[in-house]
This record gives structure tokens, sequence and C-alpha cells, in this order.
């Protein structure tokens, strides 16, 4: 819902704030996806709510709105997201009114030392990936440059078994967005990861002169 709102915005009542109206979609998609929730202290609109509730419905746009302006790969950038996504996941048990005071503060508390260690990963596997992308930055360069001169320019992604096994992945997803980032990076706008079509075909990074057909 939040990604939705992000992208297409929302519209506002008449003589409601835009906050308001936030805060109405979001708690109303909220409200449908706990059925407990129904006839209790939190089933009511949004304005009616205590300003604590408020807060922490506005909290969940607030967090994907920083997403969505954290676009560049880089550690810190992914340490936040690996974070965030295990917040989303307090905000709603702190909504939760059916646990107990010592569950919830338990479970919130496991929950945040779980953000730490996925901050972690996330960070390791950031490394990987920067090592990944590196092994492959030639091919990268050549295919950049190829494709300045007029034409598509296709990376595979997997390497393709003949004796019917499923392909293997040539590197990492992360590794191969950090190649496309790299690539826009040496001016070429029309970068795309493209998913394979049909069988024995494979992943591969697209790379062509913008407007090019």
């Amino acid at each position: 819902m939040v990604v939705d709102i992000l992208e297409n915005g929302v519209e506002q009542r008449p003589g409601e704030s835009q906050k308001d109206a936030i805060g109405r979609v979001i708690h109303d998609a909220w409200l449908s996806r706990n059925e407990w929730a129904k006839g209790g202290e939190l089933d009511v609109p949004f304005t009616q709510l205590s300003a604590e509730e408020q807060d922490k419905d506005l909290a969940q746009y607030s967090l994907g709105l920083e997403q969505t302006r954290e676009q560049d790969p880089d550690k810190a950038t992914y340490e936040a997201h690996a974070e965030k996504s295990v917040q989303e996941m307090i905000l709603d048990i702190q909504k939760d009114t059916s646990l107990p005071p010592k569950i919830k503060e338990k479970v919130i508390e496991s929950l945040s030392t779980k953000a730490a260690e996925l901050s972690a990963h996330a960070a390791e596997q950031y490394e990987k990936a920067q090592d990944e992308a590196l092994e492959h930055m030639d091919t990268l360069v050549d295919a950049v440059i190829r494709a300045k001169k007029g034409g598509s320019i296709k990376i595979p992604l997997d390497n393709i078994d003949h004796e019917g096994k499923a392909p293997v992945p040539i590197m990492s997803d992360m590794a191969a967005n950090l190649l496309v980032q790299a690539a826009k990076s040496m001016g070429m706008e029309d970068v795309r990861i493209r998913e394979a079509q049909f069988p024995n075909d494979v992943r591969s990074i697209d790379i062509r002169l913008k407007g090019w057909e």
C-alpha cells in the first residue's frame, strides 16, 4: 500500500489534508489485513486515532519515502533497507493490542536484535557483490564501448548446462545491479536486466544506446 501511494499518490477528500489522506489509506489497509482489530479501539477512522497511533501509521509512509530516496548502491543503503524491513514488523507488533505487554516487549526485543544481524549480513553480502562485479568489470567496459558504436550488447548472467539442468547463475543479483549502475555511470541510459524468456534462455544485462531499435 505504501509503495502504491508513493507511485500513484492519494486522492484527498474535500477538506482533508494530505497527511490525513495518507494516514487514512494506510490505516484502512492495515485494518483490512488485521481482522482481530475489527470492533476494537483501533477500528476507527484515522483522524479519530490518538496522536501516537497516527504517528505509527504515518511512520510507514516515512520509511517508504526514505527507501525511494536511497537509490545509490552503497553499503549503508543495503544496511538501512535490511533494518527497515524489520522496523515495519515492529510497527505492526506495536499496534497489536491482543498481545500481553510482556510478550509484546520480548517480540520487539527479538526483532530489534534480528535487525542488527540482518544489517551485518547485508554489509557482508554487499562486499561480496562488489568483488563479483569487479571480476566482470572488463567485460562490462568492453560491452559499453561496443554499444556506444551502435547496437545492443548482452552480458549473460547464467551459464546454460546442455544436459538439461537448470541454468547456473554467473553472479548474484546484487552484483548484476552494481554492473547496471556502472554502465549507467558511463553514459548508457538504456541498461536493464532481462529475464529468461524461453527454455534454455538465460538472464542477461542488456546495454544499448537510448532509442536504438
